[in-house]
């Protein structure tokens, strides 16, 4: 049986982005230090780390499994934090 890691790196990596965009104005209810992290630093560090690395690590396998629908949307994840960035500065104006 042959496994589609690209696929489930892909997926993983789109909840996690839609998670943190959804749950942003969340942690801005929230009180400071609620867990002892900073709720901003739970968000900038999903956005920076760990949705590009698993970009990365999903173009890799995807080059691998030869599956360029998936290379495509890794390469997205991997310049997610841009994309948001860019969305977030056009639609708060």
């Amino acid at each position: 049986m042959k496994r589609n890691i690209s696929k489930w790196l892909t997926f993983l990596g789109i909840i996690l982005a839609v998670l943190t965009y959804i749950l942003t104005p969340i942690f801005d209810l929230l009180p400071a230090n609620v867990i002892g992290i900073d709720k901003k630093d739970i968000v900038g560090f999903t956005m920076v780390y760990i949705i590009p690395i698993l970009g990365t690590i999903g173009c890799i396998y995807s080059i691998y499994e030869k599956k360029w629908l998936y290379l495509l949307l890794n390469l997205v994840l991997v310049f997610s934090f841009y994309i948001f960035m860019y969305l977030a500065f056009t639609v708060g104006r």
